[in-house]
């Protein structure tokens, strides 16, 4: 395993606020503490208002592009695939993928995006950064943008500790301004990364704007070599 060095807190902290560190790097240090940037699968499991728990193998190829797979049973085997040109379904037992639309992608309280997208910078840049106080604490806004149409979501508001880049809430908004969701980071644990662990937040738990609360909870990650051709809608068929 590649062993990555975190500089002092201090120093950290000293680089998130210097105009020297490009916003590209500030969201690479964020989404270090949520997945490795690397070919990763990624077992988790979401937990919705109603009490269901529905458990997912997610591959993550490190580019933008990531295979969701639901392994617990009752709709076991059902895939989601995104890229950065969209997004797709597959069910057992049909003949083809379908292509999702990004408004159908966005019902229910499970959202496509919170089981394929689990990296920021692979769908997101930072227009702009400011100070906010959240609780009582002071912490870091991002505002962040979709760099494509097929992201999920227009614009996320994200706070993160000024000193340990940790995510702490964010605000995710549609196209059209409106607010359709909100979410709350676990504080930094150790996750099972292959035979050994790595820091990281396993936990978020997700609100709709009607009330309905969704957890997700990473449970371990496993480093892959995933074959050509992966991430492609006619692959998901096997």
């Amino acid at each position: 395993m590649t062993l990555v060095f975190r500089p002092p807190i201090a120093l950290v902290s000293f680089l998130f606020l210097s105009a020297q560190a490009g916003f590209a790097d500030i969201l690479k240090e964020i989404d270090a503490l949520r997945l490795p940037s690397a070919e990763v699968t990624v077992s988790f499991l979401i937990r919705t208002s109603d009490g269901t728990t529905t458990r997912f193998s997610s591959d993550q190829d490190g580019k933008g592009s990531s295979l969701a797979t639901i392994v617990s049973s009752g709709k076991r085997g059902e895939k989601y695939l995104y890229t950065p040109n969209g997004l797709w379904l597959f069910v057992p037992g049909s003949r083809r993928t379908i292509r999702i639309p990004k408004i159908q992608s966005l019902r229910g309280e499970t959202v496509v995006g919170d089981i394929t997208q689990l990296r920021f910078a692979d769908q997101y840049r930072v227009e702009r950064q400011s100070n906010a106080t959240r609780d009582g604490k002071n912490l870091t806004k991002l505002r962040l943008v979709a760099k494509s149409r097929s992201s999920t979501f227009r614009t996320i508001e994200l706070f993160v500790n000024p000193s340990s880049f940790a995510p702490v809430y964010a605000e995710y908004f549609l196209t059209s301004g409106k607010l359709l969701r909100t979410a709350e980071f676990g504080a930094v644990q150790r996750i099972p990364f292959g035979s050994d662990a790595i820091d990281g937040v396993a936990e978020i738990t997700f609100r709709s704007s009607q009330g309905n609360e969704t957890r997700l909870m990473i449970e371990r990650i496993e480093s892959q070599r995933f074959a050509n051709g992966h991430f492609t809608p006619n692959a998901i068929q096997r």
